[in-house]
């Protein structure tokens, strides 16, 4: 088959004139300005450390990236034309399979050249010459076509998601629901409080109704810890974790783990500190399990003890609270949500009190290094953190909302391709 032949050309050590993948990552890390600030810059890497390479389209260098990614972008384009063209449905799984991988591609080229030819995102600006293989503008076009393009990719026009939320949620939701339409699938809106959920019907009864309805993968918020059992129900059907409980939220790790990445270039050596409702927290568990992988300085759990019962002697890190100790020399500062209405129901707790101990001010970020970044998996109830470090330049958790929908794409094609 034609297609499967170019598709495998599309590998990047192939389509380089003068290095692969490999190179481009040395020449972006370059072009970063690291060794500009070094001053170790030297031959032509003067002109890429500097930040010249990206404005004069004349450099050789500069043609080398240009080149390396368009003809990645030509050979997608060839691919996607043979298998049905960019609004084609291919019939077979495996055709189906090498046009998204083949758009993966290509959205990948354009936006690495979007990044490299663009200091700033600014919509309206011409940036990149723009093909896909149907429309040909040799001229360039506004940044906001080139992104179009990137995120609107259908990789998954066959594919059908279920967004199951049995418990209130805004944000995990609502990225989820725009990830998968980004991603070209259809998506199902389903409402727990007006489902036969209300009736009586069982939570396997429900996504045994929707796997029969043709739902390929369901991402699933529960209060209960229901999703390992579902899956043995029904292998068939996909199941990525919205939220279970207080037990976990994989995805909420992972786009804080992209924001301190983003944030700071790396986790490695940093110091971390977990502030808020430690027991009750989904987040928190996910947040560990991820930053174990990593090689950070110290992680630092503080609370109320009333509310770090789980983590008073954790496996990883350490248990201080007095959070104007723990604070200090921090790189990272996350702070948990805290529920209003566990200090009238369940808590011996005056509100007062317990925000003069652990509320995050802007005294106490003072006390934290010079360029820590404040994180929150929202929504933000102005106990746990106050209204100026929320919008201090300290404060990333806009960004953290931002990254949501990014993170969970890459979830989503993750498993849609599987």
């Amino acid at each position: 088959m034609r297609a499967v032949a170019i598709a495998t050309s599309l590998a990047p050590s192939r389509v380089a004139r003068y290095f692969g993948q490999k190179g481009v990552d040395i020449w972006t890390d370059i072009v970063s300005g690291d060794m500009a600030l070094s001053g170790s810059a030297y031959g032509w890497y003067n002109n890429t450390a500097n930040l010249v390479s990206t404005v004069d389209f004349t450099r050789e260098e500069n043609n080398i990236i240009w080149e390396y990614y368009y003809k990645i972008v030509n050979l997608a384009n060839t691919v996607i034309q043979t298998t049905g063209g960019n609004a084609g449905q291919p019939e077979t799984a495996a055709a189906r399979k090498i046009m998204g991988q083949a758009k993966a591609s290509r959205a990948y080229a354009y936006y690495y050249l979007a990044q490299l030819f663009q200091n700033s995102y600014d919509p309206a600006q011409p940036i990149l010459p723009y093909y896909d293989g149907e429309l040909t503008e040799t001229a360039k076009v506004p940044a906001s076509q080139i992104y179009a393009l990137v995120e609107k990719e259908t990789l998954f026009p066959d594919k059908t998601v279920a967004n199951i939320f049995c418990e209130p949620s805004t944000r995990t939701k609502s990225s989820f629901e725009i990830a998968a339409k980004n991603l070209g699938c259809s998506v199902v809106g389903f409402d727990a409080s007006s489902s036969s959920i209300e009736k009586g019907e069982s939570i396997y009864e429900t996504v045994d109704a929707l796997g029969l309805m043709g739902v390929d993968l369901c991402v699933l918020r529960h209060p209960d810890s229901v999703i390992s059992e579902l899956d043995e129900y029904m292998p068939e059907m996909v199941f990525i974790n919205g939220g279970e409980g207080s037990i976990s939220h994989p995805t909420q790790a992972l786009i804080d783990l992209m924001t301190i990445i983003d944030s700071k270039g790396s986790i490695d050596d940093l110091n971390i500190v977990i502030v808020g409702d430690l027991d009750h927290s989904r987040v928190t568990s996910s947040f560990v399990e991820g930053i174990s992988n990593f090689s950070f300085n110290s992680l630092t759990f503080c609370g109320h003890p009333s509310m770090s019962s789980k983590y008073l002697d954790p496996a990883l890190g350490r248990y201080e609270p007095d959070l104007d100790l723990a604070v200090q020399d921090a790189d990272v500062i996350i702070t948990l949500r805290i529920q209003h209405e566990r200090f009238e129901e369940e808590l011996n707790l005056d509100l007062d009190d317990y925000k003069h101990a652990y509320e995050l001010t802007s005294e106490r970020v003072q006390q934290a290094r010079g360029d820590v970044i404040v994180m929150h998996p929202g929504p933000v109830n102005y106990i746990e953190i106050s209204e100026s470090v929320y919008q201090s330049d300290n404060s990333v958790i806009r960004n953290q909302v931002a990254n949501g929908v990014a993170i969970r794409m890459a979830v989503l094609a993750r498993y849609l391709s599987s």
